[in-house]
Formats: structure tokens, C-alpha cells, sequence
């Protein structure tokens, strides 16, 4: 297995082949320092990472800048600024409310099954590849649960990944440009039967999906393409797909990073830190640490105890982590019943260019054919 280079910083180690035994570095050596390259913390243990998911000066955004500057103005700022993730305090606490218990009354598994096949039938031909699937289809499901029509539901996960690219800082200004576009024409479709700030948080459950499930989905038939024991097991005991996904989610996350902000000076896990000082918190490394989870680096289906920060904890915890488990289940079952790990061979070839996110880029081959 290769290791990876001591001097790749933990943002690069997100889209490496394997970040793993890095990670498993910080965690043994470093598990919260101060990154001079960065000019953050990072933090990787799971005591430290608990510590600071936990801690009240531990913001989800700077206290200067609710909003990323190269949004305000637009209606992508708008969107950020009403998103329930990016708001501490009272606003925060009542917007997660009506997200969670609005997430609880929708249909997933359903509305899954169908859109998975429907849009399994295309895969493999000119109109959407296995990347596009994973991407497409949890923006079809919850468009679909939000009251899209169906005709227009292509339309909009184009609108999705603009408004996504908009929002990742690697993106060029060209690509954010388009992204802003693409906020207001979202928040168009919305806006009228949801208003301003619910429309938002909407729209912010299906670019959160369109990303993070994405990852999930992929890295997963990644594994079972890599692993044929894994596939054979879990073809044989089609039960185990939750186990699978779930330790998944631990094993080889899609979301790698969150940040934090201090709002005041204070001593976390043993280090001073100062006002507006920021943090790297590495969920991935903290999710193999030996002390969280024995045994971090073997994938167990019957892990006893697993525990994950890959949906956050504390306030800020993910009200949608059931929402991606059933997505990317209805995904994955799709992608096995077209023959995916028997007939159809997948494996990483690399990854989207993100610095939080792990996504591979998927190589499908049947045949001879690729995909």
C-alpha cells in the first residue's frame, strides 16, 4: 500500500489515492498542531476533534464574515446566509429543528427505488456515465420529494452542480460567476412555495446531497470493486448493504473536513488558541483513531461500537444522515443489480478536485468497454 508523502498537507491528502496512513501520523503524533504552510489548526484525534465539534467558541464560520466576501451581494450569499449548517446560536438551533423534522416526513426509500431505476437504464450509454449517476441521482430524488416536475428535474441538477462548483474554493471566478446564475434560477423555482429562507435550506439539502452522496455512493462501489470477497458477501447477503454503507462512512468517508472558528481566545484539547483563529477538523482521521474504533484500518461489516464523525456531532450534527444512507442504497443496489463487481469491473481512478470532499472519479469497464 502506498504511503503517502510526510509533506503533503491534510487538504492534500483529501484526493490522494490513500490518506490514510497520514492521517494515522496525526493522530499518533500530531493530533492537534498548529500548520504553519495552512496557517490553521489541524486537528485529527478523536478526543480533539470531539473537543472542538463540542466546543461553544468553536463557530461554523468566521465572526467577520458570515458570508464567503466573493458571495455577498449575490443570491448565493443569500443562500449561504440562510443555510441552518453555516448559523450558529438561536437561528441555528430553530432552523435545524424544521429541518430535521421535515426530513423525517419525507419518502426517500421510495422515491430511491424509482429514480435509481430509471436513471440506471441510461448508465453505460452516451446520456450518463457511473460519475453522473452517483452526482444526478440525489438531486432527482429530493427534487422530486421537494415537488419538482419530473421534466424539469434535469434542468435543475445542472443548476445544482453551478451552484455547487460556486461554492468550492477551487473553483475558478468564470465557474463562480455561473454558479451565482444558477442560485437565482433555483431559488426562482422555490422561492414561490417555500419562500426566501426555507427555499434555501431546500436548496441546500440538494447541493449537500449532490456532493457528499455522490462520494458516498462512489467510494463504496469502489470498495466492492477492489475487494471480490467483499462483493461476494454482500451479493450473497443482500442485508449487509447497510452495514456496508455504514461502515463505509467510517472507512473511507465522502466528507474528509469541516472547519472551525474561534470566536474568543480560549484553551481546546490542550491548546491555547486566539480569536479568529481557524481549524481544520479532520473527521477521516479521527474516525480511524484507535481509541474511537479498535482495529481502524480493517473494513469490518460487524464492526461492534462504530462510531463516525462523518455527519458531525454536537449542535451542529447532520440532520440528514439517514436521508444519504437511503440514497446511496438505492443507488449502490441499482449499480450491483446491472452487474457492478461481476460482469462490470469499477475502480478509482482518481478524484474531484475538493479540498473537504472525497469523490472518486470512476472508471466503469465491461468487456472491454469503458464507460
Amino acid at each position: 500500500m502506498e504511503i503517502i508523502s510526510p509533506l503533503v498537507s491534510a487538504i492534500d491528502a483529501v484526493t490522494h489515492p490513500n490518506p490514510y496512513p497520514f492521517y494515522a501520523e496525526l493522530v499518533a503524533h500530531q493530533p492537534l498542531y498548529f500548520d504553519e504552510t495552512l496557517r490553521l489548526w489541524v486537528a485529527s484525534s478523536a478526543e480533539a476533534v470531539t473537543q472542538i465539534m463540542n466546543h461553544p467558541a468553536c463557530r461554523v464560520r468566521p465572526m467577520g464574515e458570515p458570508v464567503p466576501r466573493g458571495l455577498v451581494g449575490s443570491m448565493a450569499g443569500v443562500i449561504f446566509e440562510h443555510l441552518a449548517r453555516m448559523n450558529d446560536g438561536p437561528k441555528h438551533t430553530s432552523l435545524k429543528h424544521d429541518v430535521t423534522a421535515r426530513i423525517a416526513q419525507l419518502d426517500v426509500i421510495t422515491v430511491g427505488q424509482k429514480w435509481a431505476s430509471d436513471l440506471g437504464r441510461g448508465v453505460g450509454h452516451l446520456n450518463l456515465n457511473l460519475n453522473e449517476f452517483a452526482f444526478a441521482l440525489p438531486v432527482y430524488i429530493m427534487a422530486d420529494l421537494l415537488g419538482v416536475p419530473s421534466q424539469q428535474i434535469p434542468e435543475t441538477v445542472g443548476w445544482v452542480r453551478e451552484f455547487a462548483r460556486c461554492l468550492n474554493p477551487l473553483s475558478t471566478p468564470e465557474q463562480v460567476a455561473i454558479g451565482k446564475t444558477a442560485a437565482e434560477k433555483l431559488m426562482g423555482m422555490l422561492q414561490p412555495a417555500y419562500g426566501e429562507i426555507w427555499a434555501a435550506n431546500l436548496i441546500g439539502l440538494m447541493f449537500q446531497a449532490y456532493e457528499a452522496t455522490a462520494g458516498l455512493i462512489g467510494n463504496t462501489l469502489a470498495a466492492l470493486g477492489n475487494d471480490p470477497d467483499l462483493y461476494n458477501q454482500v451479493m450473497c447477503s443482500p442485508g449487509l448493504l447497510p452495514q456496508l454503507i455504514q461502515e463505509m462512512v467510517r472507512f473511507d468517508p465522502a466528507v474528509q473536513n469541516t472547519r472551525r472558528y474561534l470566536s474568543e481566545d480560549v484553551t481546546v484539547a490542550g491548546q491555547a488558541m486566539q480569536a479568529g483563529d481557524a481549524i481544520l477538523v479532520v473527521l477521516a482521521a479521527a474516525n480511524r483513531d484507535p481509541e474511537l474504533n479498535p482495529e481502524p484500518n480493517q473494513f469490518q461489516l460487524f464492526r461492534r461500537d462504530r462510531r463516525t464523525f462523518t455527519f458531525g456531532q454536537g449542535v451542529h450534527s447532520c440532520p440528514g444522515e439517514m436521508l444519504a444512507y437511503n440514497m446511496a442504497q438505492a443507488g449502490i443496489e441499482q449499480m450491483l443489480w446491472l452487474g457492478v463487481g461481476q460482469n462490470i469491473h469499477v475502480k478509482a481512478i482518481g478524484y474531484q478536485p475538493y479540498v473537504n470532499l472525497r469523490i472518486p472519479i470512476l472508471l466503469w469497464e465491461n468487456n472491454g468497454r469503458d464507460f
